[in-house]
């Protein structure tokens, strides 16, 4: 049996966030979906298949990755703005408040900038 070692997820963390700066979606994907076979409590990768899932115009896998992401670590203040953010997108502007509710307690400036998008 190979044990994989679980001191190489930061390295396709890594490897996934260069994908989707090149643009490289499924491949960043698939390095995400790497991470989390190794690691899965490891709330970044949910939080940037979400951002990836957003790029490929993926909405619901977009907000069910942020949503893995908060329920694996449910203070991860990215997590919280983006999955806001993506609602917002959405036409979800009730679902939008309840991230921006949270936010308050966590991180002010993620709170505000969360309602400044909302409102303004």
């Amino acid at each position: 049996m190979i044990r994989l070692n679980p001191n190489a997820a930061p390295a396709f963390f890594n490897i996934g966030i260069a994908y989707a700066k090149l643009g490289r979606y499924h491949e960043a994907i698939n390095a995400n979906k790497e991470v989390l076979r190794i690691k899965p409590d490891f709330a970044p990768a949910y939080n940037n298949m979400g951002l990836v899932y957003g790029k490929l115009g993926q909405p619901n896998d977009e907000v069910k990755a942020y949503k893995e992401a908060i329920r694996v670590e449910p203070d991860n203040v990215s997590a919280h703005f983006n999955l806001g953010t993506a609602l917002l997108q959405r036409g979800d502007k009730t679902g939008a408040l309840d991230e921006y509710k949270i936010l308050k307690k966590l991180n002010k400036e993620a709170a505000d900038n969360l309602f400044n998008k909302m409102y303004y």
